[in-house]
């Protein structure tokens, strides 16, 4: 509340006396006096002539940008939509990272308070000949909105907090409603928005496209972690995201690439073309809840996967490296990748603990042309590693197979020598149509555990309809109340139950972690769980089909209007 109070408080003495600064094609940098009458002719003009609270308002034409533009705090910048076009050839050594963006806003001090915006332009690489859009470095509470951008060679937007990480963490920055296309690259140390070191960022309302580039690994990501990463607070929701596949380096299909997330990161109602990655340098932790926001991730009512089958090496959300502090997972749509949750590759003497998924749909996943591909994968196969993984929940998933893809497993937890697990609980999933490869619907591979509770599943047209466990020790199981049923979808699009599924009432009460509701916040109605993500309401339910779930754009083309 104090830190909040100070940011109005500064925001107030800074918009006191504010007035718009005026840059035209028609103006003149000798003579204007930056009036709406007598306007400045470049915006580096009427950038040196604004003072604290100003905005450099750009009248509607072309602008030519061969140098970056450096703006103070205080300053914003407004254009007046579509029709502001910035067109950039800076290229060469100006930013921290050495490129030329068309502005840069950068601080001496970690956690300068900016107060200001850049907002209704669009901005124009010239087919990648230019660095970058807009560079901010070491400063807090920038808003950039409303923007469009094409075509940038490494870089659409970067915010920087500082260090790796920060000593003070860049504050309430903010990027929203705009349109980002072709600024990442280019290789996959580059991305189209890249953030590092922030505390309660938005990202929000963007459309997001980074197509393939010519050549191997030519393509950045749409979001990508900056220096180390080290976020906290983060929130990203209401985007349509996407990285076009096709590139060799298929296995790094990520719309999202965080490292360093450390608490109350929260991602929701996006859609995304392309998997989210949380990761970190080896060696380093990985994901926690080191700020002591309750929870480490929370990732929800999304729609993450491609419109038909892949044979790429795709995937919905994988955790790298160690995670702890509360990894929540649930109300999602996944759909057409090759594997749908993966924890798969902890650091050696690391822990992978705290792990809650629920009332996520997967469907028509696995690869096409070999069989390949998991719904749920957790552990690393394999004598090398020495790890732990405790507290482990995979329930009320509805996992279903019915596409071109070869799927191999439903649900799967692998290990090894040196991996050890406690407490891990499967229970209410519904696993249908894995009918290659190993075609099972959960195993348990070479895992050495205590406490593991596989209870009230529903496994259907699986080569493998009951829980698997081949060369594991594990102390206190409880392998019970597996269903082998046809569950009964209303239709091979619509897994809604029908009445007479039995499904309905046949699921463990875990109410203590999805707190009683389905995948569409329906509380619990009948006398007991349901089986899977859907708890069956009447016949007089309104049916929705799952991908109906999040009302969002199709975004193949850029929306980009010049």
């Amino acid at each position: 509340m104090k830190r909040a109070l100070t940011i109005l408080l500064m925001l107030t003495s800074l918009t006191l006396g504010a007035t718009k600064v005026y840059v035209a094609t028609t103006g003149n940098d000798g003579t204007g006096d930056g009036s709406s009458g007598n306007p400045y002719l470049t915006i580096s003009k009427g950038v040196t002539e604004a003072t604290v609270g100003d905005t450099v308002y750009i009248v509607a034409g072309t602008y030519n940008i061969n140098a970056t533009i450096d703006v103070p705090v205080g300053i914003s910048i407004m254009g007046e939509g579509s029709s502001t076009i910035l067109s950039s050839t800076a290229s060469g050594s100006h930013d921290i990272y050495g490129y030329s963006p068309i502005f840069n806003l950068e601080s001496i001090s970690e956690g300068t308070y900016g107060s200001q915006s850049i907002s209704h332009m669009h901005m124009n690489g010239n087919d990648t000949i230019a660095d970058g859009g807009i560079m901010i470095y070491r400063r807090s509470d920038v808003e950039i909105h409303n923007i469009s951008m094409e075509n940038f060679h490494y870089y659409g937007i970067r915010n920087r907090g500082g260090a790796a990480p920060p000593v003070v963490h860049a504050a309430g920055n903010v990027i929203h409603d705009c349109i980002i296309y072709n600024c990442g690259g280019p290789n996959a140390s580059f991305g189209d928005i890249q953030i590092g070191g922030q505390e309660g960022m938005l990202i929000y309302n963007n459309h997001i496209f980074q197509p393939q580039r010519n050549g191997f690994n030519r393509a950045g990501f749409p979001i990508k972690f900056l220096a180390g990463g080290d976020n906290h607070g983060l929130k990203i929701y209401n985007n349509d995201i996407q990285l076009e596949e096709g590139d060799e380096y298929d296995e790094w299909h990520f719309a999202v690439e965080l490292f360093g997330c450390h608490g109350g990161i929260e991602i929701y109602n996006n859609r995304f073309w392309g998997e989210l990655d949380f990761s970190d340098y080896l060696g380093s932790f990985g994901t926690d809840d080191t700020e002591g926001y309750g929870f480490a991730v929370k990732i929800y009512n999304n729609i993450i996967g491609g419109d038909a089958p892949t044979s790429e090496e795709t995937y919905g959300v994988v955790f790298e490296r160690s995670t702890s502090g509360g990894v929540y997972i649930y109300n999602n749509l996944i759909k057409n990748v090759r594997t749908g949750f993966s924890f798969v590759n902890p650091d050696d003497n690391g822990i992978t603990e705290d792990i809650y998924i629920y009332n996520n749909i997967i469907h028509s996943f696995g690869r096409t042309g070999s069989a390949s591909g998991y719904g749920v994968v957790i552990g690393r196969l394999t004598d090398a590693l020495v790890t732990h993984f405790q507290n482990i929940h995979v329930l009320n998933n509805t996992i279903y197979d019915n596409s071109e893809g070869q799927p191999t497993v439903g649900i799967v937890v692998r290990g090894g020598t040196g991996i050890t697990y406690d407490d891990i609980f499967i229970r209410n999933n519904i696993i249908k149509g894995i009918r290659s490869g190993y075609a099972i619907g959960i195993w348990f591979n070479k895992v050495n555990a205590t406490d593991v509770s596989v209870e009230n599943n529903l496994i259907h047209d699986c080569d493998y309809t009951t829980p698997q466990f081949d060369n594991c020790s594990i102390t206190n199981l409880t392998n019970q109340n597996n269903l082998i049923a046809d569950p009964l979808f209303v239709t091979t699009s619509d897994l809604h139950l029908q009445s007479g599924s039995p499904c309905r009432d046949a699921g463990l009460d875990v109410s203590a972690i999805t707190g009683g509701t389905d995948f569409h916040g329906a509380s619990l109605y009948g006398a007991a769980y349901d089986i899977g993500a859907f708890e069956y309401q009447g016949t007089g339910r309104v049916l929705l089909i799952i991908d109906d779930k999040i009302a969002t754009i199709n975004y193949k083309i850029p929306l980009i209007e010049h």
